[in-house]
């Protein structure tokens, strides 16, 4: 997230307050997450922590990279060339 920040304020895209802000928010929320963790081990379990992980940070599907480019080994392009 900071990391983000920091390009948005380098592009001058948000102004520099509202990123510390930001990032201010940011500490807080995980400063506070072990806090709930340790609150709903010892109400419920570990797996109602999970899903009330899975539950707020649902899961992003992630885009497939492309396959990289069919090249010819060196051995084998120069070979082809000389044919």
């Amino acid at each position: 997230m900071v990391g983000k920040l920091f390009k948005l304020v380098a592009a001058n895209r948000i102004p520099v307050r509202h990123a510390r802000l930001l990032a201010y928010l940011a500490q807080l929320l995980l400063h506070g997450q072990s806090r709930v963790l340790h609150e709903i081990i010892y109400a419920q379990n570990y797996r109602a922590w999970q899903q009330t992980l899975r539950t707020v940070y649902p899961a992003v599907p992630r885009a497939t990279p492309a396959p990289p480019p069919k090249t010819l080994h060196p051995e084998s392009a120069a070979k082809d060339a000389h044919q």
